[in-house]
């Protein structure tokens, strides 16, 4: 075969999409990903004899050590091409008849990350299930993970609130808290309600960070008009429960979320050991996800074989002819099985234009429109033939306009 380098498919817009002999316009794409980084500091106090928060004790900083490797899991990814995209290349391709490098169709495909399908698995033999939220289709490596995302971002919408308790304050506190977002005051870590009364404000206020960190940026209020002015009124402490016909109340935002996570909701979250989402929807993944995927994507050895075995398996189900060609032995495809018995009584233009092809290997289609023994033959006429006596199997047309007998 001609050593012209073969075009690749065009899929950059889905509207008015047509496969002609040449059918690619070449596009780069670039995989640009940021990483950022933070420290994270804890409320402090200068007094003498005032306590820390919990989070700051060595015994829950060796246990949050621990529990972050435990939290820490692989992932297998598999990459596959979009259905609705191999389906219309296959539309096309049997529109044509032109044949194609099953590796030009891959480097089509995966030219833009919205025609790439992602299957992510947790890495191992033991079942394990990914945590898929309802709402918003988001995914998560663990059901904890799940709910803090919906208590964050979605309480007025799936959970109901209604005043529990009414904490009268005593006076005397010498300092406070402020919530850096909000702007509201909260109690010193003293106070016997701190972390209940904390993590009832991150929720109710949307605040997604974890608590540790969100301790770490509490502004200390020392000023003794604002904490007078703070003690005059009550702190409030909701009970909670999931919208639903008839709720089951929990005492506390805490006691709501281990309901959470023991009883799992099916109308908020689904469990599944499979996840399939399209490869330009990572801001659907847990960002533990998406950071591995990220990686393994990064190098196209890592899922260039998986890509192009999933075509191939597609193509030869869709009874595509799958064949190699040229000295390099080039995987094609073609929606036309090649048939060697032409029929006696085929027209005379065909038969004339098979005589023409059967004397070299290979011959280009513009030559072929050019040549001499043809001139009784129109433009239009050549090219229907050529469609005809494809689709029939007798001849081969490539991407880059070269013609082979079968």
């Amino acid at each position: 075969m001609t050593n012209e380098k073969n075009k690749l498919i065009d899929l950059s817009s889905m509207d008015n999409f047509e496969i002609e002999p040449s059918w690619v316009k070449k596009s780069e794409s670039k995989n640009t990903y940021q990483k950022s980084s933070g420290k994270d500091r804890y409320p402090t106090n200068d007094r003498k004899g005032e306590r820390r928060p919990k989070t700051q004790n060595r015994g829950n900083q060796k246990q949050l050590r621990i529990q972050n490797r435990e939290d820490h899991v692989n992932f297998e990814f598999k990459i596959l091409p979009k259905k609705e995209i191999l389906d219309r290349i296959k539309r096309e391709m049997k529109k044509t008849g032109v044949s194609y490098a099953l590796s030009d169709i891959c480097k089509t495909i995966s030219e833009k990350k919205e025609r790439l399908t992602i299957k992510i698995r947790f890495e191992g033999d033991k079942p394990k299930y990914f945590t898929k939220t309802i709402v918003d289709q988001k995914v998560f490596s663990t059901t904890e993970k799940a709910i803090d995302h919906l208590l964050v971002n979605y309480f007025e919408s799936s959970f109901l609130k209604e005043i529990d308790i009414e904490d009268k304050l005593v006076k005397g506190f010498n300092y406070i808290y402020r919530c850096p977002k909000t702007k509201f005051y909260l109690p010193p870590n003293s106070y016997h309600r701190f972390e209940e009364i904390t993590k009832q404000h991150m929720w109710l206020n949307s605040i997604s960070e974890k608590y540790d960190k969100f301790l770490g940026k509490l502004e200390k209020v020392e000023d003794s008009e604002e904490i007078k002015l703070w003690t005059e009124t009550p702190l409030i402490i909701y009970k909670f429960a999931i919208k639903e016909e008839n709720p089951s109340w929990c005492k506390g935002i805490e006691q709501l979320r281990k309901k959470l996570i023991s009883e799992i909701p099916e109308s908020l979250i689904e469990k599944t050991d499979m996840v399939r989402i399209s490869a330009a929807s990572l801001n659907l993944l847990e960002t533990n996800i998406s950071e591995q995927f990220k990686a393994y994507f990064k190098f196209k050895t890592n899922w260039s074989g998986q890509l192009f075995t999933s075509c191939l398996v597609n193509l030869k189900k869709s009874n595509f002819s799958i064949f190699k060609y040229s000295d390099k032995k080039i995987t094609y495809a073609c929606a036309y099985k090649p048939n060697k018995n032409i029929q006696a009584n085929i027209s005379s233009s065909a038969q004339k234009i098979l005589s023409i092809l059967l004397k070299t290997n290979e011959t280009k289609k513009g030559m072929l429109l050019k040549t001499k023994e043809l001139d009784c033959l129109t433009s239009k006429d050549i090219l229907l033939e050529l469609k005809w006596m494809v689709k029939e199997g007798y001849i081969s047309e490539f991407s880059n306009g070269v013609i082979t007998v079968n």
